[in-house]
């Protein structure tokens, strides 16, 4: 090429540099290379999501596992509570099953579905109830569940001839449920051998010669009415007599070819009568114990027991403690008045029994306190309560068990013929006596044990409440030995 041409050509090319604007270029460029990923930019917040959601997938999934591994466990454990009472949950939902066994379980009896299947255990295992009451409060239920738990323990233990009673229920117009009597029934070794209506509350029987007289007092609270009734061993009513002014028939025995009764009124008043074997009742004798308040009436030997309520409060609101036992003979003479205590405890009579020829009486004892509360067996607990909040310190339902424990003794007493007095023969701790009775010729003591307490000073019916184990402290063949029963029971102060 000749140098003029080449010269021609570099002065074109810089003649077409100089119109040429670079920064325009340089920005077509980037706009060009915008729109482009960075696939090395984008690839590890995108991996690291990934991996955070697998992650997330993988906890859900197991903690559901733990969840459903949890949910069958309860239901596990309600299938069997179900089957060691020989419930029935054939017709029900798992749900239902849980529900049903947590309503028991925490005593609360509120589920329709908890009444239906009580109701239908007792018709199923002994005798029919009513067809007119399908749904039941949550007392009522409570009841038949306790008198379901007592007829499948006598049908498992094959306990022979006994007589049990049921309450029945019928619905008001206004859509309330009401007692509408009494289902008295016989049974032999857990089966039915009779079953009759009383429309009364029947509460107690005794076996007469090849009759049973039965008793109690009227529907309706308080009560001014007792009934009698003779029953022949085929469970046919000979006859029902009645007796007014008196708050039901607390007991019977048989003297002289004719029975002997006795009643209370309000409380204070002890009416005694005769009962001739037609069924005619006569009264000979009536006496006053105002201020103390009869609690239970036992036989002894040929003289019957008085017990009293501990204490009675005089105009000023002073608490005045009184005599807790009273023997009285079949006339009503007084034999003795007796007394058991301390300069340390206060004691409550409960319950007593008479069991081959001793008389047993159960109560507790708890731990005299001046307090200006005046709330009896709580004041101690009160005043460490109060005390507590007044610190700004959190009242705790543990701390409130913990205060009842300490505060209670179950005391076991006797009857000493050579003292002719109480005698303690066994005292337990943390616990109160519930009752004391005598089943398949054995001692039974129902102690129940705290386990549950709470503080509630907004309640209008009590300011302590907790819940209780029964264990039965039995006395067999002179052997003493302690049974944590399934039972459990409020406790309201």
């Amino acid at each position: 090429m000749k140098k003029d041409n080449y010269n021609e050509i570099f002065s074109k090319q810089k003649d077409l540099q100089d119109k040429l604007d670079f920064n325009e270029i340089k920005d077509s460029i980037e706009i060009e290379t915008k729109p482009r990923i960075n696939l090395l930019k984008f690839f590890v917040p995108i991996s690291l999501f990934v991996l955070l959601i697998t992650m997330f997938t993988i906890t859900v999934i197991t903690f559901n596992n733990k969840n459903n591994q949890l949910v069958d466990v309860e239901y596990q454990e309600a299938i069997a509570f179900f089957e060691s009472n020989q419930l029935d949950y054939n017709t029900l939902t798992r749900d239902e099953v849980v529900d049903v066994y947590k309503d028991v379980y925490t005593n609360s009896f509120e589920l329709k579905i908890t009444s239906f299947v009580i109701k239908k255990a007792i018709e199923e295992n002994a005798i029919k109830i009513s067809d007119e009451i399908d749904e039941l409060d949550s007392d009522t239920t409570r009841d038949y569940w306790e008198y379901f738990l007592e007829l499948h323990k006598k049908k498992k233990e094959n306990t022979g001839i006994y007589y049990d009673f049921l309450n029945t229920y019928e619905k008001t117009s206004g859509g309330g449920i009401v007692s509408s009597g009494v289902i008295f029934t016989k049974y032999n070794n857990a089966e039915v051998v009779w079953s009759i209506k009383f429309d009364y509350l029947a509460r107690s029987c005794i076996e007469v010669s090849d009759h049973v007289l039965v008793y109690g007092s009227s529907i309706g609270y308080p009560s001014h009415t007792g009934f009698i009734s003779k029953v022949t061993s085929d469970g046919d009513i000979l006859w029902t007599s009645s007796i007014g002014d008196v708050n039901g028939v607390s007991l019977i025995k048989e003297i002289d070819n004719k029975y002997l009764g006795l009643s209370t009124f309000n409380g204070s008043t002890l009416k005694m009568y005769y009962i001739s074997y037609d069924g005619e009742i006569s009264l000979f004798n009536t006496i006053e114990f105002a201020p103390r308040k009869i609690t239970k009436i036992a036989k002894v030997e040929d003289n019957f027991m008085l017990s009293f309520s501990d204490y009675s409060f005089d105009m000023n609101g002073k608490t005045t403690y009184e005599e807790l036992l009273i023997k009285i003979d079949n006339l009503g003479n007084i034999i003795k008045d007796y007394t058991y205590s301390d300069d340390v405890y206060e004691y409550k009579l409960i319950s007593s029994c008479e069991y081959k020829g001793e008389m047993y009486f159960a109560g507790y004892r708890y731990k005299k306190y001046e307090s200006m509360f005046r709330r009896g067996e709580i004041n101690e607990v009160l005043e460490n309560i109060f005390n507590k909040q007044k610190n700004g310190e959190e009242v705790t339902e543990e701390y409130v068990l913990s205060l009842l424990k300490n505060n209670y003794e179950a005391i076991l007493f006797k009857y000493d013929k050579d003292l002719d007095g109480l005698k303690i023969i066994e005292t337990v701790e943390e616990a109160l006596s519930q009752d004391i009775l005598v089943e398949d010729g054995k001692l039974v003591w129902e102690l129940a044990s705290f386990v549950w307490a709470y503080f509630s000073p907004a309640t209008s019916s009590f300011t302590i409440g907790g819940i209780c184990d029964i264990y039965n402290y039995v006395l067999d063949n002179g052997e003493y030995y302690i049974v944590k029963t399934d039972e459990t029971v409020l406790y309201r102060r």
